[in-house]
Parts: C-alpha cells; structure tokens; sequence
C-alpha cells in the first residue's frame, strides 16, 4: 500500500512539476519577434474556394502575453494593418486606416475625425470579426499559456467566429464560450490540436457539431522553445439541410522567421495611431452588458479614466435596474441545514446518554 502511495505521490509531483515548468516558461519566458504569413481561404456554397487572401504578419511573445501585426493584403483594401494583443489584463484590437482616410479627404468626400478604430475588453482570448485570420497566431503560439491550467469539462473562449451558413452570425453574444477539447505538447509549451464544439441550439438541426479544429503541423525550437512553424486551422458550418457540416474558412499559418527581441515599454499594447474610435468593452458582466465608445488620440486609457468619461457615465445611466429576487430555500435544503445545526447538540446527547449508561 505504501508503495502504490508512494509511487502515485511521485507521479502527481512529476505532472506538477512539469505543469509548473510550462507556466514559468511561459511567465518569465525572453520576448521573441516571430514573422511569417497566413493564407486565408473563404468556401462557396459548392465546397470551393470562392476567395483568398495572404497577410504578412509580425508578432512579439513572451508565450502568454502577445502584440501581433496583420498587414493590409492588397491595395483595395481600406485597411493599412490591423493589431491584436494581451498585455496579461487587457485585450486589443485596432484597424488602422489612415491612407484610406486620407484618399476620402483628398476627393473631398467626408469622414469622422477618426483614422482607426480599436476595441478594448478584459477577455484574455482575441475574438475580433474583423481580425480573425489573427486567430490562428493565438492558437499557435499563446493558446498553452491559456489553456494549460483549464479543464476540458468547461467552456473555454473561442478566437473564432462562431457562424451559420450564409455568414449570418450565430452566436449570441461576443466573446462566445464554447465546448472545447485539446492535445498538448509533451512539455506543454505549444498546442498540438484544438477544437471547438457548437452545441444545438434548437435552430440548427438539434445536434453538435465540431465549429473549428487547429493543428500545428510542423515545428521549429527557439531557445528551448519549440513552436509551430506550419499550422491549419478550419472552421465548419452546419449544412442548410441538416446533413453533417462543410468547411468555410481554412487559415494557413507559415513561420517565416524568428528571432529574440529586446523589451521595450508598453511592449504588449498597440501603438496609437492617432484619433482613434474606440469601443469600450471592459465594463461588461452578466449583470450588465455596459460597453460605450470614445476618442482617444495618445494613449489607451485605464479603467478608471475610461469610467471618468462622459461616454461611460451616460451608459451607466442607461442602464435597466436589477430587480432584487428573493431565493426561495428548497425544502430539502433547509432539511439539511437543520441536521448541520443540530448536529452538535446531537453529538452531546449521545456523549452524556454513554456517561449515564457507564454510570
């Protein structure tokens, strides 16, 4: 018996320990400049690729907290680039377009003060419609971060989009949670395969179906560091028939290069382009869905400058009163916490009807 205790104790304390080494890797891990590019391909109805487009990519990591750069792929594009991060308490996302501004202003057609426009929340995974080709980027090389002290039995955050067929959006909400399983690396520094689960939701056909898988494909080792140099990530809607599911989008992810970087201040935080319009999400609970937006032209602003605008103040004032909701305490509830309560008074009877009996 002690042997099996023994031998169990040194196996819990090997697995603690190498969860243990994951985390300090990635806690204290040197910054590191990754580049490369991601190939998206959008699907037709017929199962073909209907459009595509490659995005250069710049990034800095520590493992856990990240910036990462997607540059505009062509010249009709409105955006210049477009920035994700986490800078391990906030998340944000900028699309800059000041050349696109710039050409409006030059044919004399009017726009806002603003050149970008940015969204601020506190939830550690990225999930930006309009900068999802970066998911993949948070899939390869920080999602072990996230998910390493994470059970698979809850709900994690997705990076994807969680849609139907025909681009209508299905999710209720943003930041969607979702049923997810994954494999990790043996030293748990990257994710070898991640994927989402859609659970039925009584308008698509009343069964599961897997949303989005990642694998990483190939690696290469930075300093100890082994990370993906090929990954693919795809993402699946329902057929409009019920019949199983077809791809919608593939992301392709290619390693160009990667190297250490030197620290800089505000390292994990975009850089403020100018006027920008922000949408301010930080505030939100399941009690209140309070998001606002303002201006903002130098740099992003804490919660508590973010409360003292006036933006803030008037949804805070918009907002429905909570009504108070007394719980009713279930019969068989209350059973128990009178068999808790007498329990000491039970435990005496019993000591002195022992006495008396001896006696």
């Amino acid at each position: 018996m002690r042997s099996f205790i023994r031998r169990h104790v040194k196996i819990g304390f090997a697995i603690f320990s190498l969860s243990t080494n994951a985390l300090a890797l990635h806690a204290e891990g040197s910054l590191k400049e990754l580049s490369g590019q991601v190939r998206a391909c959008y699907y037709d109805e017929t199962g073909k690729v209907g459009r595509s487009q490659t995005m250069k990519f710049t990034m800095v990591t520590d493992g856990t907290r990240y910036r990462a750069r997607l540059e505009k792929p062509g010249e009709d594009m409105a955006t210049d680039y477009i920035e994700v991060a986490w800078d391990g308490t906030n998340s944000y996302y900028v699309d800059a377009m000041p050349t696109w501004v710039e050409k409006q202003r030059e044919k004399g057609i009017a726009t806002g003060t603003n050149i970008a426009t940015a969204c601020v929340t506190s939830i550690p995974v990225p999930q930006f419609p309009f900068a999802e080709p970066a998911s993949i980027l948070w899939c390869s090389y920080v999602s072990a971060s996230y998910l390493v002290s994470l059970s698979p039995t809850n709900p994690v955050f997705t990076p994807f989009l969680t849609f139907m067929k025909n681009g209508s959006i299905g999710q209720t909400s943003d930041f969607l949670m979702l049923s997810a399983g994954w494999r990790l690396s043996p030293k748990m520094d990257y994710v070898e395969e991640l994927h989402y689960v859609c659970k039925p939701d009584g308008t698509d056909g009343g069964s599961s179906y897997t949303n989005a898988i990642f694998n990483s494909l190939t690696t290469t080792n930075l300093g100890g560091w082994e990370i993906p140099s090929h990954a693919i990530a795809t993402l699946f809607v329902r057929n409009a028939n019920g019949g199983g599911t077809s791809k919608a989008i593939e992301y392709v992810l290619d390693l160009g290069s990667a190297v250490d970087a030197e620290r800089v201040v505000n390292e994990f935080q975009p850089v403020v382009p100018g006027t920008t319009a922000v949408t301010e999400e930080r505030f939100n609970s399941p009690d209140a869905n309070l998001h606002f937006m303002y201006l903002m032209k130098t740099n992003w602003p804490s919660t508590v400058q973010a409360k003292a605008t006036t933006a803030y103040q008037q949804a805070a004032t918009a907002l429905p009163a909570i009504p108070t909701v007394t719980h009713e305490i279930p019969r068989f509830l209350k059973l128990i916490f009178l068999l808790l309560a007498a329990a000491p008074l039970l435990i005496l009877w019993n000591r002195r009807k022992v006495q008396t009996n001896e006696e």
